[in-house]
């Protein structure tokens, strides 16, 4: 048997529950939240790669990108493929799937370990949006 035999096997309906959840948390960490490194980081990557419909303060100097001044600020009219990726919740959570999944087939219990805390985040959000919060 191998090895990714050997995962799909050993797949619990609990396991398969920390993947969905912590990939979910992961790319929306990525993709959508506030926390500051989470913004200072998308912020370093919209400078030089932004999506369409990025605002900034400067104008962005990467070939290709087509802005224009807006009140508040440039506005990006034709933005870059990285940008898009970066800042589209089903593109990126493809890749951060893949990744999880290859992490899942090769190292599991790392890989597990890695996705619950952020399971439990997604599933604590979740729920804390639904009553409310």
């Amino acid at each position: 048997m191998n090895s990714i035999e050997a995962a799909i096997e050993g797949l619990t309906f609990l396991h398969l529950v920390i993947l969905i959840l912590g990939t979910f948390s992961y790319t929306r960490l990525v993709t959508a939240d506030k926390f500051p490194l989470s913004i200072w980081i998308r912020d370093k990557v919209f400078s030089k790669y932004p999506p369409v419909g990025h605002t900034s303060k400067d104008r962005c100097q990467t070939e290709g990108i087509d802005s224009m001044k807006v009140s508040q600020g440039w506005y990006v009219q034709h933005g870059d493929w990285l940008g898009e990726l970066r800042s589209c919740g089903w593109c990126f959570s493809f890749w951060v799937g893949l990744f999880v999944s290859i992490g899942y087939v090769v190292i599991p219990t790392l890989t597990l370990a890695a996705l619950f805390p952020m399971a439990l985040r997604a599933a604590s959000g979740v729920i804390s949006y639904h009553n409310g919060g």
